[in-house]
């Protein structure tokens, strides 16, 4: 696993007490934690989370990930990210 953020699941997110609950075995120590979100983290966790409902609704299932595929191929979208960097390089190529 490239990263602990990829694997995040909705049950791992708890807006209500502005918490993120990494669970042992799925951190780089192993370890698990808590993580208090700031403000800025809780705001942008929430509008990720409303584009997931709305992708929920589009392909008419349950989608765990916090930060699946929003589009592409149907065999990609909605399933479980493995990388940003695509994301992030195409995102860069488009601002210069």
């Amino acid at each position: 696993m490239q990263s602990e953020v990829l694997a995040l699941e909705r049950r791992n997110v708890d807006l209500a007490a502005g918490t993120l609950r990494l669970d042992p075995g799925s951190t780089k120590n192993g370890a698990g934690r808590v993580v208090y979100l700031t403000p800025e983290i809780h705001r942008l966790l929430t509008d990720q989370l409303g584009r997931v409902d709305e992708l929920q609704r589009e392909l008419k299932r349950i989608i765990p990930h916090v930060f699946p595929h929003p589009a592409g191929s149907p065999r990609l979208k909605g399933t479980r990210r493995r990388d940003f960097r695509k994301a992030w390089a195409r995102r860069a190529w488009r601002r210069s």
